[in-house]
């Protein structure tokens, strides 16, 4: 049998270095990825859903319209045979505005569009439907009209919206570090001329615990490790002689990202208009739209306002612009939050100069600010000291239990083999 060591650099072959990629690969986009397919798999089986509730109905009113409309024609066919032209064109008028109240009233109550021969609740306006819904968006020009439907929207919603919440943090984040790492990559290589990777000694990790703290003052959540945050001391560099040897491994890594750095505002809402921008673009391509006209659609739909005064008419446009938005509303709640943090940034500045100005302690001031983050990390590392006390003790338990099992089976094996003996020994007295 042949073993591949997979961990031997300088052996590597193409096929393992390309398993190793795609392992890489799937560890760290999995979490990703799966995300994005449970929320396409879950809009898949809501547009089924509402395609099987709502398609019948829709498809039972418009056919209640088109025999209508048959229906005064063929009346109007005879009437033209018995009636003057002045009789002839009040009976004409008389049910014209009888068809038009019926369309009317099928129009605000199944809210079937009588001048379309297109079917609404097909696969693809479904799908339109669920992205509308729990995207939050909810244009109004497709919406249920049977109690089942409107029963199954409830419950949608109430699973999608959380799950596109999740989405949306997730890629919202990604959107984040990329653009950070674009960013500063841009500056080093302004900076100091090379780009990519650097140099960095990197000390051995000490830290034991990490906790899941939500910041008080800026209401953002962070992993803050523990006990570095509440010991973190200032350090110093030291000069080494050369050829020394230190403890600190030097290694080659990649462009740190620093999570506590903000993205400059105007960068985030630069690409916040060049995306929108490019969005009007295209919509004024597939659509009869100005570029006015788009531009306003594409800021209502993904400010979430939607109105629903302008919407794509082709279903794969749909289903097109359900992924731009998705992209863009992730994108959105990224400028959201670094807006926020950059004003609660320049609020824990004014607050500072507002109390040293009045006469308090700017120390103090601080501390208010830290403390509750300090309580928090505290809080989760006893909970965490707690969990794991327990876990130790239950293993402890079990381990005592184990030995005492097996003393006790050592003592009956000695308690055999000593009976044993004694039956064998008798019997040799017997001889």
């Amino acid at each position: 049998m042949h073993i591949v060591n997979l961990t031997a650099d300088k052996t590597k072959s193409c096929a393992v270095r390309v398993a190793q990629s795609i392992k890489a690969f799937s560890q760290r986009w999995f979490s990703h990825i799966l995300l994005l397919l449970v929320l396409l798999a879950y809009a898949a089986m809501g547009a089924a859903l509402f395609q099987l509730i709502e398609g019948p109905f829709e498809d039972k009113q418009k056919q209640t319209i088109v025999n209508a409309r048959q229906y005064i024609i063929e009346d109007l066919v005879l009437a033209q045979r018995s009636l003057s032209v002045a009789g002839f064109r009040r009976h004409a008028l008389r049910r014209l505005r009888e068809f038009e109240t019926q369309v009317r009233v099928l129009e605000d109550e199944a809210r079937v569009l009588s001048h379309s021969e297109k079917k609404i609740w097909s696969f693809w306006g479904a799908l339109f439907y669920c992205g509308t819904v729990f995207t939050t968006i909810g244009y109004g020009n497709i919406a249920p009209s049977t109690v089942t439907g409107m029963a199954a929207t409830v419950l949608y919603a109430f699973v999608g919206i959380p799950l596109l919440l999740m989405v949306l943090a997730d890629l919202g984040k990604l959107f984040t570090r990329a653009i950070k790492w674009v960013f500063l990559s841009v500056r080093q290589l302004f900076r100091t001329g090379r780009c990519g990777k650097h140099r960095s000694k990197a000390p051995p990790p000490q830290l034991q615990y990490v906790a899941f703290v939500w910041r008080k003052v800026n209401d953002t959540m962070a992993y803050v490790p523990y006990p570095a945050y509440l010991k973190a001391e200032p350090t110093t560099p030291t000069s080494e002689e050369p050829g020394e040897e230190t403890s600190k491994a030097t290694s080659e890594e990649e462009l740190v990202i620093d999570d506590e750095f903000n993205l400059p505002v105007s960068l985030a809402l630069l690409l916040l208009s060049i995306y929108m921008t490019v969005g009007a673009c295209v919509f004024t391509i597939w659509e009869s739209w100005t570029f006015f006209e788009a531009f306003y659609f594409v800021f209502i739909s993904m400010s979430t306002i939607g109105f629903g005064d302008f919407v794509p008419d082709h279903p794969m446009f749909m289903m097109a612009t359900f992924i731009y938005l998705l992209f863009g509303l992730a994108l959105t709640s990224m400028c959201i939050n670094v807006v926020q943090e950059k004003l609660s940034a320049i609020f824990d500045r004014a607050k500072m100069q507002l109390g040293t100005t009045i006469g308090f302690d700017a120390m103090m001031i601080d501390q208010e600010r830290k403390e509750p983050l300090e309580g928090d990390v505290k809080e989760a590392v006893a909970k965490d000291a707690i969990a794991k006390g327990a876990i130790i003790k239950e293993l402890t338990s079990k381990d005592a239990v184990a030995k005492d099992a097996s003393a006790k089976d050592a003592a009956a094996q000695n308690a055999a083999k000593k009976d044993a003996a004694t039956v064998k020994g008798k019997k040799k007295e017997q001889t």
